[in-house]
């Protein structure tokens, strides 16, 4: 049997508008829903690796999304409910209510990679905590695009330690569930060229125990140490027998 040793790793430390259109050199389209923290950092990074980028916008002409545009590369902003005919790979980096809304604004999502990143957490900032929530994130958007191929992922790394030029000293591991393998190796791939290490925890049902990170994962960075100076890091030892 193989053991888990689980670690924690703490640091202190204009122009047009390209349109993005499908690669020849293995670089797909990545539709991103959302241009926060997370999709941004998502938005860029991929970019400049190469991937043609779509940000899903409720203000696409903006000065501030045409700025976006402008530093992710091969990259254009659409509104939200287009983003699903332009690309098989979807991000949905929004909160969680607004997800759950705009699902069935998409369309067609058969055989479509929905990537979810997204947590659903309330605070008490009087007593510094974070309160644990009962939604099952995951699950209930497959619940409601029951074609398309659900991967949980990214809900527990900080968005400005999703590139390869941050500043965090020491790995990084993301936990990551699904039912699809296929789908599970195309994330894996992305994490990766992030410069990430990838832990396969099993299907879309373990996603509930991923999703259970978070709240830890949040109080440390948030009241405990500077954004970005906490990370998961997992080693799996190969050395460990049965008993």
């Amino acid at each position: 049997m193989r053991g888990l040793i689980f670690l924690l790793i703490v640091s202190a430390g204009v122009q047009p508008v390209q349109a993005a259109t499908p690669a020849d050199d293995g670089f797909f389209p990545i539709a991103i829903i959302g241009t926060g923290s997370v999709g941004s950092a998502l938005g860029v990074s991929w970019g400049r690796l190469g991937h043609p980028i779509i940000y899903g916008s409720r203000n696409p002409d903006s000065e501030r999304t045409r700025a976006l545009v402008s530093r992710s590369g091969n990259a254009r902003a659409v509104l939200p409910a287009e983003v699903a005919e332009h690309a098989d790979v979807i991000v949905l980096a929004l909160p969680f209510s607004a997800a759950l809304e705009l699902l069935p604004k998409l369309g067609a999502l058969d055989g479509k990679l929905l990537i979810d990143p997204m947590n659903a957490l309330a605070f008490d900032r009087a007593l510094s905590r974070v309160l644990v929530s009962d939604e099952l994130l995951a699950e209930q958007i497959q619940a409601l695009a029951p074609t398309a191929k659900v991967v949980k992922a990214l809900n527990t790394v900080g968005a400005r330690n999703m590139s390869p030029e941050r500043v965090f000293d020491g790995p990084i591991s993301v936990p990551i569930a699904g039912d699809d393998a296929g789908a599970k190796q195309t994330v894996t791939k992305l994490i990766e060229a992030l410069a990430l290490e990838v832990i396969d925890v099993g299907p879309l049902f373990n996603a509930r125990y991923v999703e259970a990170m978070a709240p830890l994962y949040v109080h440390m960075n948030f009241f405990v140490r500077p954004p970005g100076g906490f990370e998961f890091s997992f080693s799996s030892d190969s050395g460990a027998g049965s008993d």
